[in-house]
């Protein structure tokens, strides 16, 4: 059974007179009706801060909507559908994430948005059926007690797991590094989404981290893919390592017949024996008439 302290995982303040559907975050109250936006690439996560990339043209009533309401939220719904003007609702997932624009396309005409995560949502049901499209959402907590041993012993799993992969993988940037020095494994279920997050899993793989609530069960999924992830990253380190040998080898392999060549032409031995026998065969030929065919077939 859930205590209140355990239920209110993903770092959430429920002001104390704001109403059931319109929960805060910290000191952002969650719109209960928002527009909702998708994506094709892959789902995002409460925590995580991305460049979102759209049609400017394509979802301006909605960045219009979204503008007008004040508060800067929007949701967003992982599609696989490479275009997503065209997607059919039965396509939007149950379950979504809050975001915060931090930079309107609109305003700079640059097709993106910097978006960042704040918490996932579960569609009630749809109020609007073509953009912008509008939802009725409830924002569901975690499930699980997040001070026990196990989710603790997860938490540092999952840090563990994190540290390991960041010297394998080059792609990591120093600014994500410093980051994650100073991340705060709590509250743990933030740690599992933003880890979840860090990997190059399939858009499917990630959908299901972001539907799955108890958190001893969704930090271990996200532990499964953390360490795929890093065991990919050594594969292919041990893959460039093998390639970068193989190509100091015939440098240096290159390099020592060059100077070969060099030291031979200072002796006067630069031509090598079979140099030697094609101008042998040259010289006695070279008075001969020889019919064309056999004129051809020495020349090869």
């Amino acid at each position: 059974m859930m205590t209140e302290r355990d239920d209110a995982t993903d770092g959430e303040v429920l002001s104390s007179h704001s109403e059931a559907h319109t929960p805060a975050v910290g000191d952002v109250v969650l719109p209960e009706t928002p527009c909702r936006m998708p994506i094709h690439n892959r789902p995002f996560f409460p925590g995580q801060v991305q460049p979102v990339a759209i049609n400017p043209e394509q979802w301006a009533s909605t960045l219009e909507a979204v503008g007008k309401a004040g508060h800067g939220l929007i949701g967003l719904s992982f599609v696989k559908q490479a275009d997503p003007a065209g997607v059919d609702l039965r396509q939007f997932p149950e379950m979504g994430c809050v975001v915060r624009l931090h930079r309107s396309p609109l305003a700079e005409q640059r097709g993106q948005f910097l978006a960042q995560g704040v918490k996932r949502f579960r569609i009630v049901r749809w109020l609007s059926d073509k953009p912008p499209y509008r939802v009725q959402v409830e924002y569901p907590r975690s499930q699980g007690d997040r001070e026990s041993d196990e989710i603790k012993a997860y938490t540092m799993a999952l840090i563990k797991e994190i540290k390991e992969l960041l010297p394998l993988n080059p792609l990591y940037s120093e600014e994500l590094k410093q980051y994650l020095a100073n991340f705060s494994p709590n509250p743990p279920s933030l740690l599992a989404d933003f880890s979840a997050a860090l990997t190059t899993a399939s858009g499917d793989q990630l959908q299901e981290i972001l539907d799955t609530l108890p958190l001893v069960s969704r930090m271990e999924k996200v532990l499964t893919l953390l360490r795929k992830e890093r065991e990919v990253a050594e594969l292919q380190g041990q893959i460039t390592s093998q390639v970068n040998e193989k190509v100091s080898t015939q440098q240096r392999e290159f390099f020592l017949r060059e100077q070969m060549k060099i030291i031979q032409k200072e002796l006067g031995i630069s031509k090598d024996d079979r140099t030697t026998d094609v101008e042998m065969f040259e010289e006695r030929i070279r008075d001969l008439t020889l019919p064309a065919a056999a004129e051809r077939r020495i020349e090869e």
